[in-house]
């Protein structure tokens, strides 16, 4: 569906279900999507993002201590939800290297499923199969409901290079997109 027959379809109806898949539209044309406030700012700036909204994660802000944060995020970024995360200004860039190292770019990792898929696991038992081939988006949302209030969308990598040598003021709100669902199956016997 094109986003202009998307737009007259939510003017002709009232369903509730087709709002992710508007925002989705305006976000993928650059559209700017801006979200009412309401009682929290990762709830107005996740209905804004782009991303996944029937299923979620609210973390917050990451503890203080090194080794926490990583297990922390080790243990979010097996998650099949989008996953929500306060962070101070002055550890955007420290979090969005973290954060790449530990979710990775799922574009690598899933290219060497599949040469293994094709090739070196031929005689095992199972194949690890991605069931969505994409790279794991991400949206930061500053300073939600204010004058200053900005949204940025992208993938851990691009948002390494976009805040590399920017330093964003203000709240800052932070979506990982949830990996995609891996699915174990047989090989086929030919």
């Amino acid at each position: 569906m094109s986003l202009k027959e998307n737009k007259q379809f939510c003017r002709d109806s009232n369903r509730v279900k087709l709002w992710p898949k508007s925002v989705k539209l305006c976000v993928d044309e650059n559209i700017p999507v801006i979200p009412i406030p309401g009682p929290s700012a990762f709830v107005a700036a996740l209905s804004a993002s782009g991303l996944a909204t029937d299923e979620f994660t609210f973390v917050g802000f990451l503890p203080k201590h090194v080794g926490s944060r990583k297990e922390r995020l080790i243990v979010f970024a097996k998650e099949v939800a989008t996953q929500i995360f306060y962070v101070p200004p002055h550890k955007l860039h420290q979090f969005i290297e973290k954060a790449s190292s530990i979710f990775g770019d799922c574009s690598s990792k899933r290219s060497q499923l599949r040469a293994t898929h094709e090739g070196l696991l031929r005689s095992n038992h199972h194949f690890l199969r991605s069931s969505n081939a994409k790279v794991l988006q991400c949206a930061i949302a500053r300073e939600m409901t204010k004058i200053h209030e900005e949204f940025w969308c992208g993938t851990l990598e691009e948002a390494k290079g976009a805040f590399l040598t920017r330093q964003p003021k203000g709240e800052i709100t932070f979506f990982i997109e949830g990996k995609a669902n891996c699915v174990v199956e047989a090989p086929s016997e030919s």
